[in-house]
C-alpha cells in the first residue's frame, strides 16, 4: 500500500460532476444545506455518503466512526475503535459483507501502527503484499482511496470518510471533499448533542460518578465526624433549698404584706387570711368562758352555806375546763390567720394579684423563702432530648439578658420521672451547680446547654427526624 498527501498529487485524473450539474461552489452549498435538514443522525450520515457525489464523482464511499471511551471499555487498551457507519447505494450496514469487514481491519491495522496517521487527510492506493487478499479483490476496480477525517467544533475526532475511486485522486475534488469535514463536524455535534451519544453520556457519567462519589464519601466523613452531644432547653436560677410557707387552714387570703423578692427576717408576718368568723368565735369562746367561770364560783360559795350544793362544784369546774379548751382552740386558730415568715430569706412567689381574695385549703403552697447565697440552676428538659442524662455533666446558661457571656454548671440531680410545666409539656427537672463563682440573682431565666458525651455529627444532625421517622413507621 502507498499512500500520499492528496495535496501533492497531480490534477489528472480529476473525474468532475456530471455534464448539466450544478457548480462546485453551488453544489457543496447544497450539500450543506442537506447536512443542517438532516433530522437525526442516520439522515446526516446518509447525506455525506451520497451527497457527496455532487461535488466529485467516485464509486463508492464509507463513513467510519471511532470512540476512543469504547474502546477502552471493549478491548481493554488504547486506541480507537473504528467502525463503518454508512455506506453509499446502501440504506443500512451489512456488518457481514466481506468487503466492509476487511477495510475495518485494514484501519484497525493501521491505528494500531500509529494512529495519528489516521487524523491528517490523505489518499492512498490499495496496493501491495501487506493488503488482505480480499479487500484487494473487492477494490480492483477502485483502488484509489480518498481518506478526509471528520471533527468536532472542539477538535474531536468524529471518524473518518473513505472515497474509493477508479483514478487516482486529484487536488480539486479531494479539497472540496476535504471541506465537507467543517460542516460536517458542525451537524454531527448538534445532532448528538440532541440525541442519545453513548461516547460522550459515558464519559460525562463517569466523570459525574467520580465526582458524586468523592462528594459522597466526603459527606460521610463529614457525618462521621464526633462532635460533643448538646441539648438546649429552658432554665431559671431557683433556691437550692427553699422553705415552704402553706396555707395552715382553709380559709380566704385577704392581704398579702410582702412583695415578690422582698428580704424579710424570721417572723416577720408574710400574709394573713379573712378572719371573721375565727374572731366571732373567739369572742362567743371568750364569753362562754366568762359564764362558766361564774357558775363555778357561784358553786364553790354555795357549797360553803350548803352542804347540799358541794356536789355542783366539780359539774361547774368541768363545765369551765370545757369552755377553757374551747377558747384555746379559737385563740389558736384565731392567731393562725395572720402567717409569719418561719426563717430569714428572700420571698418567692408569682404575684400578689394571683393570691388576694383566693380560697387556699391545708397546706396548699402559697410562696417560699429562699436564701440568696444558696442558688441552683433548675432546667426543663424535655422528654424528647433527655437522652444519656448523668449526673456529672457540665452545663452552661445563656441568660435572656445578656445571651453572649455563658454561666457555667454542673448536673447534681436528676428527675425520676418527667412532669408537666407551667405550659403542661411533660419535662424532666435537672438541677445543676453553679461551678463558677457566683451566680445569677434568684429567678433569673434563660436557656440551658447541657453537654454529653461525644457522638457521630450524623446523630447530633438528624436523631430528631429519625425519631419522628421511627414513630410515624411504628418501628
Amino acid at each position: 500500500m502507498t499512500a500520499a498527501a492528496f495535496a501533492a498529487a497531480p490534477p489528472q485524473g480529476y473525474s468532475a460532476p456530471s455534464a448539466g450539474g450544478p457548480p462546485p461552489v453551488a453544489a457543496f452549498l447544497d450539500l450543506e444545506d442537506d447536512f443542517r435538514k438532516a433530522r437525526d443522525v442516520e439522515a446526516l450520515r446518509m447525506a455525506l455518503v451520497t451527497g457527496a457525489r455532487k461535488l466529485a464523482a467516485y464509486d463508492c464511499a464509507l463513513l467510519l466512526e471511532c470512540d476512543p471511551t469504547l474502546t477502552r471499555a471493549l478491548t481493554k487498551g488504547p486506541g480507537r475503535l473504528w467502525r463503518i457507519t454508512a455506506a453509499s447505494g446502501a440504506s443500512s450496514v451489512d456488518r457481514q459483507a466481506p468487503f466492509l469487514q476487511a477495510f475495518e481491519k485494514l484501519i484497525a491495522d493501521l491505528a494500531a501502527e500509529s494512529e495519528t496517521e489516521l487524523e491528517n487527510a490523505q489518499d492512498f492506493v490499495l496496493d501491495g503484499d501487506d493488503i488482505d487478499a480480499d479487500l484487494v479483490a473487492h477494490t480492483q476496480a477502485f483502488p484509489h482511496v480518498l481518506w478526509v477525517p471528520l471533527r468536532r467544533p472542539d477538535g474531536r475526532l468524529i471518524g473518518a470518510l473513505a472515497v474509493f475511486n477508479r483514478i487516482a485522486w486529484a487536488p480539486a475534488p479531494a479539497t472540496l471533499l476535504a471541506a465537507l469535514a467543517g460542516p460536517f463536524g458542525h451537524a454531527f455535534g448538534a445532532l448528538t448533542d440532541r440525541n442519545f451519544d453513548l461516547s460522550g453520556h459515558v464519559a460525562a457519567w463517569r466523570g459525574k460518578a467520580r465526582v458524586g462519589l468523592g462528594a459522597l464519601a466526603a459527606v460521610f466523613l463529614v457525618l462521621a465526624f464526633p462532635v460533643r452531644f448538646s441539648t438546649l432547653a429552658p432554665a431559671e436560677v431557683v433556691g437550692a433549698q427553699p422553705t415552704l410557707v402553706s396555707a395552715p387552714m382553709d380559709g380566704v387570703v385577704r392581704d398579702i404584706v410582702v412583695e415578690p423578692g422582698d428580704q424579710v427576717a424570721a417572723g416577720a408576718p408574710l400574709f394573713t387570711l379573712v378572719d371573721t368568723k375565727l374572731r366571732n368565735d373567739f369572742e362567743v369562746a371568750e364569753k362562754a368562758r366568762a359564764v362558766a367561770l361564774a357558775k363555778y364560783q357561784r358553786a364553790v360559795q354555795n357549797a360553803v352555806t350548803n352542804r347540799r350544793d358541794s356536789q355542783d362544784i366539780a359539774v361547774a369546774k368541768a363545765d369551765l375546763e370545757v369552755a377553757e379548751a374551747e377558747l384555746a382552740l379559737a385563740q389558736d386558730l384565731f392567731t393562725r390567720t395572720q402567717i409569719l415568715a418561719p426563717r430569714a430569706g428572700v420571698i418567692v412567689y408569682s404575684s400578689k394579684s394571683d393570691w388576694l381574695g383566693k380560697p387556699v385549703t391545708t397546706g396548699e403552697r402559697v410562696m417560699d423563702i429562699v436564701d440568696p447565697a444558696d442558688l441552683e440552676l433548675r432546667v426543663d428538659l424535655g422528654v424528647s432530648d433527655a437522652t444519656a442524662l448523668k449526673t456529672g455533666m457540665r452545663a452552661k446558661l445563656f441568660l435572656d439578658g445578656d445571651p453572649l457571656s455563658a454561666v457555667g454548671a454542673e448536673i447534681s440531680r436528676i428527675g425520676y420521672r418527667p412532669t408537666p410545666n407551667a405550659e403542661r409539656q411533660m419535662v424532666y427537672r435537672v438541677f445543676a451547680d453553679f461551678t463558677e463563682g457566683g451566680s445569677p440573682r434568684l429567678g433569673a431565666r434563660g436557656t440551658a446547654r447541657i453537654d454529653g458525651d461525644r457522638v457521630p455529627l450524623g446523630f447530633y444532625l438528624f436523631r430528631r427526624p429519625l425519631a419522628a421517622l421511627r414513630q410515624k413507621i411504628g418501628l
